[in-house]
């Protein structure tokens, strides 16, 4: 690493937090072609919302059956969304019972998302409902 980009770097990190600092130098690493470029990375598409975004009901339900199709974690639920537009339809057709999972996987299948994450610290939109639970 040439002496200009060691005093960037010194420079940056005296001044912004450790985790804005590593981004910036990381991306500026990159640019001057010291660092590997991004597409050998292997980056999926999530759209990740609140807790809030599904009712304390649905989310009993999601904890009471772990064997369905998603990932439980103590603090999130990650959902699969299939490229298939029939097998989508046909696994959110059957969830009358979790009508907010189903308004959030739609908004992902829209959005070209791999994924859905409903996670405690997610993101709360406007634009969707909420619940307090």
């Amino acid at each position: 690493m040439d002496e200009d980009l060691r005093r960037a770097r010194r420079q940056y990190f005296a001044t912004f937090d450790g985790e804005d600092a590593a981004r910036y130098i990381a991306a500026l690493e990159r640019a001057m072609g010291i660092a590997p470029p991004l597409h050998e990375y292997e980056i999926q598409n999530t759209l990740v919302a609140s807790t809030s975004h599904i009712s304390g009901e649905e989310a009993d339900w999601l904890n009471a059956h772990e064997e369905e199709p998603w990932v439980t974690t103590n603090y999130c639920w990650i959902f699969w969304i299939s490229e298939d537009d029939q097998i989508f339809e046909s696994l959110v057709a059957g969830w009358e019972h979790l009508p907010n999972v189903a308004v959030l996987m739609r908004l992902a299948k829209s959005l070209n998302c791999e994924y859905l994450k409903i996670d405690v610290d997610g993101p709360v939109y406007t634009d969707l409902p909420t619940w307090e639970w």
